[in-house]
């Protein structure tokens, strides 16, 4: 028995668990874990999980990226093709001390390097996150791949190919047993390893003559049937341009997940007060409505849906002589296919000081957590939360990576005991 085995077994559990108590992130108390097996037992054990992630902390940790190709001044947008998506905990957060990075792969287990390279990170819900294999380059054509990789178990699932035809995809939401309300989720097919469900919210393009005209449809894949449901099309809400070579005005979108229901809402449209809003559940039903606001307003620059104290809530943000946002919470159905909000007020977000944000490029929404990353057009990010306005600049942890990002949520005392469980017998 080596020197540290022997010293910490002269210590008493009750001091043991007061130095893990103090043990600065999730990273360190892993290690901790490793020094022998009573240690592993007290840290698994869900009192000390309790104690040490409270049931109202934040499990807000971080974004996961790609890294970006540094071959000059016009690459700043191209992502190495190489390497897997990158993990990069926010200030505070229990995975690590920022600025460290971690590659998606050290959250998997055994290592998928080759199969996670030059993947694209797309959402995250419940500790899953959706990624785009590579080749995944926009309007690329080809199959779609992805897979869903698990963060807390460290399994990844790869989802059978979709040919999506002339559809691209604008906005993929993934679902997990958690979601699952009314009834226990169904088991996993045997090739996968947990049930979820993942909506692929595509649109759909037909060109006639100097015209483009389109809709939006729906895939659906569950990990119970290990297969993609036929492609849903949606034509209540039909688009068309005009042959001037700018891109689709109407794919900009917000989603938010309540209660097992995916929510998707069209952001850009040409009545902002009446926006289409798709609403599908977990059988796969789809609610086709307009969100209506009675607000006096100009036009919002972003619309985001987000659930705050367990309700579901519309922010609008302006960015003009200060940012801002209207905020709204949801009443119901008015009967007539339309959604109703009831408007609660304003809030002013607070840049750090000397900072001035003229215009905003990027927001992305937290899972759970309350909280907005922000890069304006400067490509200055900030980390906001919605329930007080505060913000934090933060744009050092977007050095050398695409300006764009998955916000991710980790339930430590799940993780560990999933991790740490199977060894401790």
């Amino acid at each position: 028995m080596d020197e540290i085995t022997v010293a910490s077994s002269a210590l008493p559990d009750d001091v043991v668990l007061e130095v893990l108590m103090r043990v600065p992130d999730a990273g360190t108390l892993f290690r901790c874990a490793a020094v022998c097996k009573r240690w592993r037992g007290l840290i698994v054990d869900r009192s000390f999980l309790r104690r040490r992630w409270a049931a109202s902390a934040s499990y807000f940790s971080g974004f996961f990226a790609r890294e970006r190709r540094c071959q000059g001044e016009h690459d700043d947008d191209v992502a190495e093709a190489s390497s897997p998506p990158i993990f990069v905990p926010v200030p505070r957060s229990a995975a690590s001390p920022a600025p460290a990075r971690y590659p998606l792969t050290s959250f998997l287990v055994p290592d998928m390097a080759g199969l996670l390279a030059g993947s694209e990170p797309l959402t995250a819900r419940n500790g899953l996150l959706l990624v785009r294999l590579s080749p995944c380059a926009a309007g690329g054509g080809g199959p779609i791949r992805l897979a869903a990789c698990n963060l807390i178990a460290g399994t990844c699932d790869v989802l059978p190919p979709l040919d999506s035809g002339s559809s691209s995809p604008v906005g993929y939401t993934i679902l997990t047993g958690e979601d699952c309300f009314s009834s226990p989720p169904p088991s996993p097919a045997p090739n996968y390893s947990t049930f979820f469900k993942v909506l692929i919210f595509g649109l759909r393009h037909i060109r006639t003559g100097r015209l483009g005209h389109g809709h939006y449809n729906l895939h659906m894949f569950s990990s119970s049937s290990s297969s993609w449901s036929s492609r849903i099309e949606f034509d209540d809400f039909y688009i068309t341009r005009g042959d001037n070579g700018e891109q689709w005005p109407y794919m900009e979108h917000s989603i938010v997940v309540d209660r097992g229901v995916a929510h998707y809402l069209l952001t850009k449209w040409p009545d902002q007060h009446r926006l289409p809003s798709y609403t599908v559940d977990m059988k796969g039903y789809v609610w086709v409505r307009e969100l209506c606001l009675s607000s006096n307003e100009p036009t919002a620059d972003t619309h985001l849906l987000a659930l705050v104290g367990g309700e579901r809530s519309l922010f609008l943000m302006f960015a003009e002589e200060s940012l801002r946002m209207e905020i709204w919470t949801f009443r119901g159905d008015d009967g007539h296919d339309n959604l109703d909000w009831i408007y609660k007020g304003v809030m002013e977000l607070k840049p750090p000081k000397n900072r001035r944000i003229d215009d905003v490029l990027w927001v992305w929404l937290g899972e759970k957590s309350n909280t907005l990353l922000i890069m304006d057009w400067d490509l200055r990010a900030y980390l906001a939360n919605l329930e007080t306005g505060a913000m934090e600049e933060m744009t050092e942890l977007f050095y050398n990576t695409v300006p764009n990002a998955v916000p991710v949520e980790i339930d430590w005392p799940a993780l560990f005991r999933t991790r740490l469980g199977r060894h401790i017998c």
